[in-house]
């Protein structure tokens, strides 16, 4: 019936595990929005923490249905290893398929501080220049119809 892709009888497909991601994706996500509009000095720690565990869950679940790239994969493990105590709290990979863009969450001086080295570390492991955004916008809002 699918005319672009052929079932192999003699494949076990993943089907569960990419059928769940799109599902606890869009929960992750409700979950994210809600403690974003909530956020607030008193609770910054404590709501930096599930942040940044839900990107990583989320990072997990991709990588888990086969869209993972190793050097995102990388990034990623380098956040987690410097942790709270170097102000990043999560990261996850962003963008389209398979994508080389990380999203990494970090507050105050120290985060954009270990940011920036985790950005040296991969450039000088990749061997080549790598971007390095900072900010948030409002994407995609902002663009006129």
């Amino acid at each position: 019936i699918d005319q672009v892709k052929n079932v192999n009888p003699e494949t076990n497909y993943r089907v569960r595990v990419c059928a769940r991601h799109p599902v606890y994706e869009n929960h992750r996500i409700h979950i994210f929005q809600q403690l974003i509009r909530s956020f607030s000095k008193k609770n910054a720690e404590e709501t930096l923490e599930i942040l940044g565990e839900l990107m990583f869950q989320s990072q997990a679940a991709y990588t888990q249905i086969g869209l993972g790239n190793t050097i995102t994969d990388e990034i990623v493990s380098l956040v987690r290893e410097a942790g709270h105590t170097g102000g990043v709290y999560g990261a996850r990979i962003t963008g389209g398929g398979s994508g080389g863009t990380v999203c990494v969450l970090a507050y105050g001086s120290k985060g954009k501080r270990t940011v920036k080295e985790i950005h040296e570390e991969m450039c000088r492991r990749a061997g080549h220049k790598l971007f390095l955004f900072t900010g948030s916008s409002n994407g995609a809002v902002t663009l006129k119809k």
